[in-house]
């Protein structure tokens, strides 16, 4: 077993003897074959999101006693999670555009040197004053 590096709090100690696997150091392998959800849980879980859909993953992980990323991750892994849509975009904005609005400046005899990072209700007042 010489050789085999064992961590603790992040800091090697060095070689693992058998006195470390008498105290349960546990390996990686032991460690994935944990079952983070049982089935009751996995029942319980795919009932209460029948029911109540994303706008319940809060109290679902509060009565499974998980975070809500988890619950939400194991819906994901499941094939039951159906994100929420997202919002539509704020419709752009008819009208002239910032290149129209400082030709129209120049074209009343203002020079627009400089506006080219102005925003477009910006160069519209500075035409309605030129007007």
């Amino acid at each position: 077993m010489s050789g085999l590096v064992y961590r603790h709090n992040g800091d090697a100690t060095g070689p693992m003897n058998s006195a470390a696997l008498q105290v349960g150091v546990t390996t990686m392998a032991e460690k994935a074959k944990k079952v983070n959800y049982s089935d009751e849980d996995v029942t319980k879980l795919r009932t209460m999101y029948a029911e109540m859909g994303n706008d319940g993953l809060d109290e679902i992980a509060k009565t499974l006693g998980k975070s809500l990323r988890s619950v939400r991750a194991k819906l994901v892994r499941d094939g039951l999670y159906v994100a929420p849509e997202k919002s539509a975009k704020a419709p752009k904005e008819d009208g002239p555009s910032k290149k129209e609005l400082l030709k129209e400046l120049s074209e009343k005899g203002f020079d627009p040197s400089g506006f080219e990072g102005a925003t477009k209700d910006a160069i519209k007042r500075v035409i309605s004053l030129v007007a």
